[in-house]
């Protein structure tokens, strides 16, 4: 139904994430995907409305942050998370690195920041996902 001529139907979607290593800058991760933080987030109006057209079922094992013990690292070994841009499914994780340093495009950033409410929703922004001091360690 999100598809222009698409039909009503249940499909599966990943939210892919990409963990690397750089022999400078050690552990880094190409966005977060979805964590638990987003049902949370998603409780109440206007956000709520991003849970009724993307029904979602999240593993809370299934975070980046948790799968990460098998590749024997914790969330504070991830020194660096690139941003690609602020799509809930993809940084609805990023609470869950407090130490990390964020890298991401200032018109990405720009946009999302611009943006609350509804005006974030109908971008599929929900602010709430990305910690306070973003701009901080961006």
């Amino acid at each position: 139904m999100m598809i222009q001529g698409g039909r009503r139907t249940t499909i599966e979607c990943h939210a892919l994430v990409a963990l690397l290593h750089h022999p400078q800058r050690g552990w880094l991760l190409w966005d977060t995907g979805y964590a638990p933080h987003m049902l949370a987030e998603t409780e109440h109006l206007p956000f709520r409305l991003y849970r009724r057209m993307t029904p979602l079922r999240l593993r809370p094992e299934l975070a980046a942050a948790a799968q990460l013990a098998r590749f024997g690292l914790a969330p504070a070994g991830i020194g660096t998370i690139i941003v690609s841009h602020f799509h809930a499914d993809h940084v609805a994780g990023l609470r869950d690195f407090p130490t990390a340093q964020f890298v991401t495009s200032r018109a990405a950033y720009d946009d999302f920041a611009s943006r609350r409410g509804f005006s974030a929703l109908r971008r599929g922004y929900v602010p709430a996902l990305v910690p306070a001091d973003f701009a901080r360690r961006a």
